[in-house]
């Protein structure tokens, strides 16, 4: 949601100075303005003279301002300095060194204030949280009402198709899938009564692809960003609308990526159970309807490394290296090196 969208939510305490706090950093976002740069802006614009000398906000004031009145922030987890695993999850958040490289979690360090010798973490990544920032967009009227209506037309048209069981590979049971919400899956999830039955359900598309930031490209990062699937195709991916849930730090790819993708998974689960007496603010400004969120991730894109570590595979270059069938790679000798064949690729090239 954009800084209009955040003003029009119901019931936040949001003043004039508040606005042009989040304007400032609305543009300091979009303008891509470093955080050193912001601060030198306002070191300049305080320095003038007392006629035109302006006093901005430091990123920091703003930034806990806007914590205050969504109830959102980000949370930041340990992690291995090699980004081996993160420290999360049973087994691995009573650890104190990395399973797999064994560096300590920890360095010691004098506290400036204390003068006390104290622990402090090695490395961190941060996770932004999912829950309360569907809360959010549930208590805006026009956000609230579009992540119903794509998904209700669906719903009200499933008395008209043949259900999943009755659905045959071709023929005139045949149905054209044009979404994810009228596809076999979602259709079997209504069935069971599990999901997605109140068109108020959040579907989410997770999408994992390594970047690399630096010129040399000795460094890789692994952002996660979710794509809600109840708006319309067309404006689902934009920037906009997209969540982005964390950036797992490199310099390398993880070795354990399911300890850090943890947080993300634990939340997902409560999400599935429901969260009582969220605000749907579709209905009217001043009639405001409860019911139970639920939101679930339905789908996972990734490029073939990621998808490898995220279902546990090996990769290409094993003997079972195909993610879609079972079938086995044939080994030949090419330039005194052993070489996994895969019969199913040969077929496709």
């Amino acid at each position: 949601m954009d800084l209009e969208d955040l003003c029009e939510l119901q019931n936040l305490p949001i003043s004039i100075n508040l606005v042009n706090s989040l304007c400032l950093l609305q543009w300091k976002s979009s303008m891509r303005i470093t955080d050193h740069a912001f601060a030198s802006l306002s070191t300049i614009l305080s320095g003038l003279s007392m006629d035109t000398a302006m006093i901005l906000p430091s990123f920091d004031v703003i930034t806990r301002q806007l914590q205050s009145i969504t109830g959102y922030a980000a949370k930041p987890f340990d992690c291995c300095i090699n980004t081996c695993q993160a420290f999360v999850g049973p087994g691995l958040e009573d650890a104190t060194c990395c399973s797999v490289c064994n560096e300590p979690q920890y360095i010691k360090t004098i506290d400036p204030l204390s003068k006390t010798t104290i622990r402090k973490s090695r490395n961190k990544y941060l996770y932004m949280g999912l829950t309360a920032r569907l809360l959010l967009q549930y208590a805006h009227p026009k956000r609230a009402a579009m992540l119903q209506q794509y998904t209700a037309k669906f719903i009200a048209q499933e008395e008209d198709v043949p259900s999943s069981s009755q659905l045959g590979p071709s023929g005139p049971n045949q149905q054209i899938i044009t979404d994810f919400w009228n596809g076999r899956i979602c259709k079997d999830l209504r069935e069971k009564d599990i999901i997605f039955n109140d068109p108020r359900d959040i579907a989410l598309s997770a999408s994992l692809d390594g970047y690399r930031p630096t010129v040399k490209g000795n460094h890789e990062v692994i952002p996660v960003i979710l794509e809600i699937l109840n708006l319309p195709p067309d404006i689902r991916y934009k920037k906009e609308n997209i969540l982005p849930s964390m950036i797992i730090p490199g310099p390398s790819q993880p070795v354990d990526i399911h300890s850090f993708l943890y947080p993300l998974v634990d939340e997902v689960l409560k999400l599935e159970n429901g969260i009582d007496n969220a605000t749907d603010a579709s209905v009217s400004p001043f009639q405001q309807q409860k019911f139970t969120l639920r939101a679930s991730i339905v789908g996972i894109s990734a490029d073939q490394r990621a998808m490898d570590k995220i279902i546990g595979m090996r990769g290409p270059g094993a003997k079972y290296g195909c993610r879609m069938c079972v079938l086995k790679g044939m080994n030949r000798i090419q330039i005194n090196k052993n070489i996994a064949i895969f019969q199913c690729l040969q077929l496709t090239m």
